[in-house]
């Protein structure tokens, strides 16, 4: 996953807010309970070369996502959505997670991530949302984005409602500097 890097410092930060150089990440949820969908095929574990991650149902909303790269592991929380033609999936720290001891947990505060899933010939390929900085501090420059947002050590973090956080993402849903260039695809090693 190109998002690695976002993923990597988590286990020994316990997720801190998870800031990772090019990667948007967001105070409030992509969606709303209206738009969660739950698709059984995403249940089960998924690898490419580096990573694992393997996908629970905890309900008919919320998945528990295990990433491990090498030797880390981190506990996620998982929502899908589709929004327009495309699926989403909203990943956040596992509040449950035991590497976040009590007074960590004071420091931190989980940040939402937004990823492009698709599944295609029983692969699962997952674009971040993660503009160019270049790209997407000009525009921001140039008022073209005018959603909430705050920008600390070239870092974004968009503090928009969830409503508006839906309209940027249709919005930017087919604009490939908008998300990783290259999509991380995992092949299925178990299902469910």
């Amino acid at each position: 996953m190109k998002t690695k890097r976002l993923l990597r410092g988590i286990p020994m930060l316990g997720l801190v807010a998870v800031i990772v150089t090019g990667c948007i990440t967001s105070v409030h949820p992509l969606f709303t309970d209206k738009e969660l969908i739950f698709r059984p095929e995403l249940i089960g574990t998924w690898q490419n070369d580096n990573e694992t991650m393997v996908f629970r149902g905890i309900d008919s909303t919320h998945y528990s996502v295990l990433y491990v790269e090498k030797t880390d592991t981190t506990e996620l929380i998982g929502r899908l959505g589709k929004l327009g033609d495309h699926y989403y999936l909203d990943m956040t720290i596992d509040p449950h997670d035991q590497k976040v001891n009590d007074l960590l947990g004071t420091y931190i505060f989980p940040v939402h991530i937004f990823f492009k899933v698709s599944f295609e010939n029983g692969q699962l390929n997952m674009n971040a949302f993660a503009f160019s900085s270049d790209w997407l501090e000009k525009l921001i420059q140039e008022r073209r984005i005018r959603i909430k947002h705050e920008v600390e050590n070239d870092q974004v973090l968009l503090t928009a409602s969830t409503e508006e956080l839906q309209k940027f993402v249709i919005k930017y849903a087919d604009e490939p500097k908008a998300f990783d260039s290259d999509p991380s695809s995992y092949k299925r090693i178990t299902a469910p």
